[in-house]
């Protein structure tokens, strides 16, 4: 019925769809945050409890506020890092350096509305005891970012790593 070239045709692009299946697959697969076990990681006062019930929402259980924002840096970045990093880069005018010049415009309007420093003014603005908080959260991506494994597949197709927060 059919010739054995074509068989043979057929067969080669059947094996490399499931090479590359298994590869993206493998990709996606270790670039999931851990979801159970013990995580050690420098940067707490004191141990942590984190749980995640059947949706994958954290329950957090620390002594102190800057540990339970730790913890909850720690785990957004697990969960949305690349997401994090692009609203950031959105915000101050950086989108150009991994998208090229598709993204200048929208980042010469993001510069001229200064919303980087803006922020940083805000931030300066709060309560020690608030500028405490969200270090600790920065603190904590930052953690993520240094003991994954593996990013966000997004971050190896588009060649970059994420900047320190």
């Amino acid at each position: 019925m059919f010739s054995k070239g074509l068989r043979a045709a057929v067969l080669v692009v059947v094996v490399a769809v499931a090479v590359v299946s298994a590869l993206v697959s493998y990709q996606v697969v270790s670039s999931l945050p851990q979801r159970s076990g013990r995580v050690s990681v420098s940067g707490l006062g004191a141990p942590v409890a984190i749980r995640f019930d059947a949706y994958g929402i954290p329950d957090i259980r620390a002594a102190t506020r800057e540990d339970a924002a730790f913890a909850l840096g720690y785990v957004t970045a697990g969960d949305r890092l690349f997401q994090m990093d692009l609203v950031r880069r959105k915000a101050t005018g950086r989108l150009a350096e991994i998208f090229g010049e598709a993204a200048l415009a929208n980042d010469i309007e993001q510069l001229h509305l200064d919303f980087g420093h803006a922020a940083e003014r805000l931030v300066d603005s709060l309560p020690a005891e608030h500028r405490a908080v969200l270090a600790a959260y920065a603190r904590g991506v930052n953690s993520y970012i240094r003991s994954a494994d593996s990013l966000a597949p997004e971050f190896r197709l588009l060649q970059y790593e994420p900047t320190p927060w």
